[in-house]
């Protein structure tokens, strides 16, 4: 079922189908892939560092996704409460430097972007 529920307007989960089924060859989805062009996207991914801190990095990629406004990958096995924290930190970044989601911003070359969100330099790369 897709129906609203909650109080915060949550969505029933969708069937586990595909997570139950068997994992697709890579040349499988390279094939699927090949008949996309590639669609730029803003990156933002968390990553923690040997020390226990975590830092964000930006950066404009391009990928064969289907277009989406907004696109959220987690990786199974994840806690709820280290992606939910994550997200809060990465909204926090959009909202404190809108600059990021701007396609003037990428296009600019990267001596005019010297410096990003925080002190942390996005990067480009496809």
């Amino acid at each position: 079922m897709s129906g609203r529920g909650g109080e915060h307007g949550q969505r029933a989960l969708p069937r586990r189908a595909a997570w139950a089924g068997r994992r697709p060859p890579a040349d499988e989805l390279l094939e699927r892939y090949s008949d996309r062009e590639p669609e730029p996207f803003v990156s933002f991914e968390r990553r923690g560092e040997a020390d226990g801190t975590a830092r964000t990095e930006v950066t404009l990629t391009h990928e064969l996704l289907p277009a989406s406004g907004v696109r959220v990958m987690v990786s199974p096995g994840t806690l709820p409460t280290t992606a939910a924290g994550d997200l809060r930190r990465i909204a926090d970044m959009i909202e404190n430097d809108r600059r990021l989601l701007s396609e003037r911003y990428w296009r600019r070359g990267d001596e005019d972007r010297s410096r990003g969100p925080a002190g942390q330099a996005p990067n480009s790369s496809s």
